[in-house]
Formats: C-alpha cells, structure tokens, sequence
C-alpha cells in the first residue's frame, strides 16, 4: 500500500523508493528479510537495530465494566537507537471479552498524525470496533523524526473495556489482515526503510464483583481464590491461608503435608520401616488405589540378620524368607573352646552358649591348674596347701593340726609318706614333712 505522504517527500527529492517495492517485501519476518545487494527491496536499505512493537499494560487485569488502558511500545531490538518514520499496527483482540474505545494519549512525542484512518477503501477494519480488528497508524514529523531505544518509545495508549470474565483475554499485533492490512514500522534515517522487529502479545485477566481486596489480605479480589481469609492469616499469591487449604494430597508415598504461611510443603516421606530386618521396606505409590501404602516384603532366605556374632555354637543368623530371623545354633553338645584352660573341656548348649566343663585337673597329685601356663601343677606356692595363692594360718592348720600332714623325717622315700592334698608342704621334695619343711614354711608365711 503506498502512502501519500510518501509522495510529499519523494518530490522533494528525500528519498527514492524501488521500482518493485511492495509491502508484501517489507513485512517479511527479520531472518527471511533480503539484505544481500542482488535482494535488497529498498535503496541504502540499513542494518540494524529493527524496532520490536510490544505491549505494557498499565494492569495486568480488570473488572467487568472497567475502562482499562493499555500502551503501544516501539523498542529496538539492540543497544542502538532507530529513528521511525512510520508506524502501521493491524490490532486484533478477544471481540467478546474486550471492546475497542479508542486513544487515551499519544505518549511524550508529537506524532504528525495518530490515530485509526478512515480505510474503508482496503480492509475497512476502522469500519466498526466490534469485531475485534482495527488499523492504527502513526506519522513522525518530517523534520524531526520519533526515535525507538533499547528502552522503548511509548506510541500510544489504547483504551479497552472489560466486556464479560476470563482468565486470559488477549490483545495482539497481527502481521496482516485482510488483504491488504499490514503491521510495519519505517525507518527515518533511509526514509520507508522496514525496520519492523518482533510483535507482542497481551493477556490480562477480567474479572466479576469490584476492585480492592475485601478481606484485607493483600491480594486483589480479582486474583484472590480465597474470600473472608482471617484477618491477620498469611496467605499465599492466591489469597489463601493456611485456614483455608486442604494440604493433604492424599498420596501416603510423599508424607504428611503441612501449610506454612498460606503455602502446602511436604514433611519426610514416610520410612515404613517394621523393625524386622527380614523384611524389606518402601512404600508402594501404586498400591490403595494410587493413594499409597507401606509393603513390607521378605527378604530372601539366607539373608543377615538379627545377631552379627559368628562364634563356636552361634552362627551368624539369617532370615528363612518368610519374613523370621532364625538363630543359627550348632547342635547342642558340639564341642567349643572358651579362652580359659582350667575350666576343661568346654561344650555349646541349646542357646548357642559355650558351656565350662569339669575341672581340668583331676590327678590328686596335679591338683592346681596354672592359666599362665595352661597346665595342671603340684603346687602354686610352696606351703599354699588350699590352692590360694597364700601361705597362712589355714595352711599352718593343715601342717600342724592332729590329723595333719607332719610325717617326721624319714625321707627321701617315694612313694610319698603323706597324703597327695600334703604335697605343697614338702618344701625339700623328699617324701617327707618334717622340721626342715617346716622352715620353709615358716619362711613362707604370709600372714
């Protein structure tokens, strides 16, 4: 579509437009837009920045009813600013949600013209606002040309009303529409030059009842799911608190849940542990019918469990893979061997204990058994009749008593004249107890 006021400018010699231009041409999307010397469409045709048109809604939503604005932004795409000729927006919106009313302001620059052109003669979309199309189109002044930064020029401010509630109701930049409707934007340095970037999209939500917050919770009612929240409850983005949530999410798997300032978390997941090591232990996120539950199942036969000891009479124990944890006992009366000599010959019982014998010394004549040296022995100490490891009055008792073991002399003899219990008092090992004994007992006494 050519413009008139193009005309004005090419006759005074400002710029000069290819033979071949089209529109089609300059509203190719930027990567597919020619820009090597065999392609170019426009004479001097410069590089970037390319100018995006975004939108900035003053709200992200309103109410049914509501008279809201909305703001047409022309940003470069780079760190460079671009000069803009021209604008032309092929607006489309949610004809049932939102009704076009027109233009609030035209931002801080002077646009040469602003506004919806009369273009019955093409489209004919500035015909009627009710059907969710419309053509806006913007001049800069010829001598002193709008810029576009990397921070944005605002165009224009459109205003809309909220027709009926939705979560999403959108106001978009069309690239056409109908025939010959198109969105551009033009540069100024190389005059009709397409510099068009990216176009944006808006959403913003409508909602029923009045603005405010009526609960006093920080949340707008437009946005609040939770009405008549306590006053002074933390709540959530929603408006919810705690008060007001059901956090159980019914899955047994993922624990308990507990609300913490209007907001669900989720404690420790449950262990499901049984306290029986033959059993092995998870939760099931299948099981109850997708609600979750604890399995317990057995471990295989023979697996560790219960007391680690592994000794004479008890094995390490195992599980029977139904679940029990079995004592490996050796059968009763298999023989074992503690750490002591002296306690004889030792045996396991039921229980897996390593049962003490008799007593390892049974030769009258080696009555005393030595743990230091692992053998039985006539005497631990001479004079220490009664095996104490002292040499005292109940030792004299025995060497002096009526009945005992004092022989006289009359050694050496063997066999011995005394009795096998008198064998720690023959002190000169001659088969006799007598006075020479007695000296050594004597020097002997401890007490």
């Amino acid at each position: 579509m050519f413009r008139p006021q193009w005309m004005a400018l090419l006759l005074l010699g400002a710029v000069t437009v290819s033979a071949g231009q089209n529109r089609g041409d300059r509203g190719a999307p930027r990567e597919n837009r020619p820009r090597d010397e065999n392609d170019a469409t426009l004479v001097g045709e410069p590089a970037d920045p390319l100018v995006d048109l975004v939108w900035e809604p003053v709200s992200d939503w309103a109410y049914v009813g509501q008279v809201f604005e909305v703001q047409l932004i022309a940003r470069t795409d780079t760190a460079e600013d671009q000069t803009i000729a021209a604008i032309d927006v092929a607006l489309h919106w949610d004809a049932d949600d939102l009704k076009l009313l027109g233009i609030a302001n035209d931002g801080p620059y002077g646009w040469l013209s602003s506004g919806f052109p009369d273009d019955s003669a093409q489209d004919g979309l500035n015909n009627t606002f009710l059907d969710g199309d419309a053509f806006y189109e913007a001049w800069s002044s010829f001598s002193d040309f709008a810029v576009a930064s990397p921070q944005g020029l605002h165009v224009t401010t459109f205003l809309f009303e909220a027709l009926q509630e939705t979560e999403s109701a959108q106001i978009s930049i069309e690239e056409s529409v109908g025939l010959f409707t198109e969105s551009h934007v033009f540069g100024g340095d190389f005059f009709g030059q397409d510099v068009t970037g990216r176009f944006g999209v808006v959403s913003l939500r409508v909602c029923s009842g009045a603005p405010g917050d009526d609960d006093g919770d920080g949340v707008e009612n437009c946005f609040d799911l939770c009405s008549g929240t306590p006053l002074g409850e933390s709540v959530n983005v929603d408006g919810c608190g705690c008060s007001q949530l059901n956090c159980d999410d019914g899955q047994h798997c993922n624990g308990v849940e507990n609300c913490a300032e209007g907001v669900c978390r989720e404690v420790e997941p449950p262990t499901c542990d049984d306290g029986n090591e033959c059993t092995a232990d998870s939760c099931d996120a299948a099981a109850n019918d997708g609600a979750g539950a604890c399995a317990n199942e057995p471990e295989p036969a023979g697996t560790p469990c219960g007391d680690p000891s592994n000794t004479d009479c008890d094995n390490r124990d195992s599980c029977d893979g139904n679940g029990t944890c079995l004592d490996n006992y050796e059968p009763q009366g298999t023989p074992c061997v503690d750490e002591f000599f002296c306690n004889g010959e030792e045996a396991c019982d039921d229980a897996g204990i390593c049962q003490t014998g008799m007593d390892a010394c049974t030769d009258p004549w080696l009555p005393f058994c030595d743990e230091n040296i692992d053998e039985c022995v006539e005497c631990l100490k001479i004079g220490d009749v009664d095996g104490d490891d002292d040499v005292n009055l109940q030792d004299f008792a025995a060497f002096a008593g009526a009945e005992g073991c004092q022989t006289g002399p009359g050694g050496p003899v063997d066999p011995p004249m005394y009795a096998p219990e008198c064998r720690c008092l023959d002190a000169d090992d001659d088969g006799d107890i007598d006075l020479v004994d007695f000296g050594y007992f004597q020097r002997s006494f401890s007490e």
